[in-house]
């Protein structure tokens, strides 16, 4: 989408690279604050473990 509306004329290079940042600032901080009231993420290492042996593996 970003580079149809540089193509198009619609907005400048650096409105959409100041989008971008301001994203990934929006995106760190909502999983920080995620992680930091919920707990992590991802599951703890001996979870992950059985998880992996649980899984079929891709062929």
């Amino acid at each position: 989408v970003m580079g149809s509306r540089l193509a198009l004329g619609m907005h400048w290079p650096l409105d959409l690279i100041v989008a971008t940042l301001i994203s990934w600032l929006l995106v760190t901080v909502a999983c920080w604050l995620t992680q930091r009231l919920c707990g992590p993420l991802s599951p703890p290492g001996e979870e992950a473990q059985d998880i992996k042996k649980r899984m079929p593996e891709a062929e």
